[in-house]
């Protein structure tokens, strides 16, 4: 991983919506730094997406508010689906696997939310 982190420009943090995450999340924000510090000064932080989110839920909002403490966050919420848990099984992405599904509608935002903050 830290590899990774000293050969790139820009990182994602992806979160699923859950308390136990945000201690994830910080130890990876140790890290980076660290990174950012010792090998890679330019190493960015692009956001955190949040994953498997189900919005009608109070602990998705309680701990998407305690992560943007963290980090910014991505607009985008990749919704929880089925599809998101059959797509490995079939050896595609959810985008090819189910498109219409709002998981793969939601990783599609995604990538166009990503290409205009890198233009």
């Amino acid at each position: 991983t830290v590899n990774c982190y000293v050969a790139s420009d820009y990182i994602i943090i992806p979160m699923l919506a859950e308390i136990l995450s945000l201690s994830g999340v910080i130890k990876i924000r140790e890290t980076i730094q660290a990174v950012q510090e010792s090998f890679n000064p330019r190493l960015k932080v692009l956001g955190i997406l949040m994953t498997r989110n189900i919005t009608r839920l109070n602990l998705s909002k309680e701990v998407e508010e305690m992560a943007s403490d963290l980090s910014a966050l991505f607009t985008t919420r990749i919704r929880n689906g089925v599809s998101t848990a059959e797509c490995p099984a079939h050896g595609k992405p959810v985008q090819f696997y189910a498109p219409r599904s709002n998981p793969g509608k939601d990783y599609t935002a995604f990538v166009q939310e990503v290409f205009t903050i890198l233009k």
